[in-house]
């Protein structure tokens, strides 16, 4: 599984920061920037992915891989293969120790942009 870039996600992301120029107190203060289309959001952000990733967000300090594993509730090997995904999309960490960490999502949709011209409109007299 891998996150691809494309033209449609970079206008969203310039879209993003357009509105975000225009008024800058709504900015995150940090997280990981990702467009996705509604395929790509239910592929890559399973429950199970979801609940790992909002159960290392809570914590203010890195979560050892046990401590993970007896808060989900799931096999080592199930942990580790979810949290490689994540790692793979940035949205988690290891630290030297091996816990880990969690970076905010900030999740945009992929917006296709059309540019279409008017037809010139005539003067009705």
């Amino acid at each position: 599984m891998t996150y691809q870039m494309n033209d449609t996600k970079w206008n969203s992301i310039k879209w993003f920061f357009d509105r975000l120029w225009e008024n800058p107190d709504n900015a995150p203060d940090a997280g990981v920037l990702l467009v996705m289309n509604d395929q790509e959001t239910r592929r890559i952000l399973t429950q199970n992915r979801l609940r790992l990733l909002s159960s290392i967000l809570k914590k203010d300090k890195p979560m050892p891989l046990s401590a993970i594993i007896n808060e989900m509730q799931l096999s080592e090997k199930i942990v580790l293969k979810e949290l490689q995904i994540l790692e793979k999309i940035a949205l988690v960490e290891r630290d030297e120790k091996g816990s880990w960490r969690a970076r905010q999502p900030i999740i945009l949709p992929e917006i296709e942009f059309k540019i279409k011209r008017i037809p010139e409109a005539t003067a009705i007299l």
